[in-house]
């Protein structure tokens, strides 16, 4: 994305909301609410899609109900390159 953004031939921009470093903490609430503040940040929400990444609900899909709630739009991208759901 950010090949794109300084690419002049694409009409490509945006801000980078992710975390500046890992939390280290094992305090739910506090995760969480670290998390919102960079989701409040965001107009879109792009979550990347591994093997596993359905078993990680306890955030992921938190993360998305919070995105979706603000009104972001969400892209999926699914990192082995499928164009489907993959079982």
């Amino acid at each position: 994305m950010l090949a794109w953004k300084e690419n002049e031939h694409i009409a490509f921009n945006f801000a980078n909301c992710q975390l500046g470093q890992e939390i280290n903490s094992e305090d739910e609430p506090y995760i969480k609410r670290k998390c919102r503040e960079r989701i409040e940040m965001a107009s879109t929400f792009a979550v990347l899609i591994g093997e596993d990444t359905r078993f990680k609900h306890k955030y992921v899909r938190w993360e998305m109900e919070v995105a979706r709630e603000k009104g972001c739009r969400i892209i999926g991208i699914n990192l082995d390159g499928s164009r489907r759901v993959v079982d």
